[in-house]
């Protein structure tokens, strides 16, 4: 049924820009090239599951270990987030 569901689009552009520049960014933000990067954006809060995050993170790195992992964002569980 069709009255259940509802499609939120994201706040944001996900498409990478066509003039992105990898190397440029690597530097900028002091990361590896060639390396895969996954990343998380959002309020440092409970509802965002960031310890998930942080769980997928270490299952992937056991077969990925150069897998690079970011979490990108301000709130409450900062500290607790980055211990």
């Amino acid at each position: 049924n069709n009255d259940f569901i509802r499609v939120v689009p994201n706040g944001i552009d996900v498409h990478i820009p066509g003039n992105f520049d990898r190397e440029e960014t690597a530097q900028k933000y002091d990361l590896p090239l060639g390396c895969p990067v996954i990343g998380i954006f959002g309020r440092l809060v409970k509802q965002k599951q960031h310890a998930i995050f942080l769980e997928v993170a270490k299952n992937i790195l056991e077969q990925w270990p150069d897998t690079i992992f970011v979490i990108v964002g301000e709130g409450p569980l900062r500290e607790q987030i980055q211990k």
